[in-house]
């Protein structure tokens, strides 16, 4: 979806941001800063598999459900998985 020009002609939108796929850097850092707990350095997350919002939407479900930080990375980790491709 294209944004219309007249929204974003100077002075109405000062930054553009992009969220692309995360790097399995920065999910780390997620997880570790919703769930305030440290993940071991031992855990592969896939990396850049997942855009921002699916990573949200799992970590929404698994606060839901009340899992564990380790109970939500297993949830991740089999869609990363699948046909290699990361696409559920």
């Amino acid at each position: 979806m294209r944004s219309n020009p007249i929204m974003i002609r100077d002075g109405r939108i000062d930054v553009k941001l992009f969220f692309g796929k995360m790097s399995s850097e920065n999910m780390k850092l997620y997880l570790e800063h919703v769930f305030q707990e440290k993940i071991e350095k031992d855990i592969i997350l896939p990396d850049r598999k997942f855009r921002v919002s699916k990573i949200q939407n799992i970590v929404e479900t698994c606060i839901n459900d009340n899992l564990s930080i380790f109970e939500c990375i297993e949830n991740i980790t089999p869609f990363s998985l699948k046909n290699g491709t990361g696409k559920i």
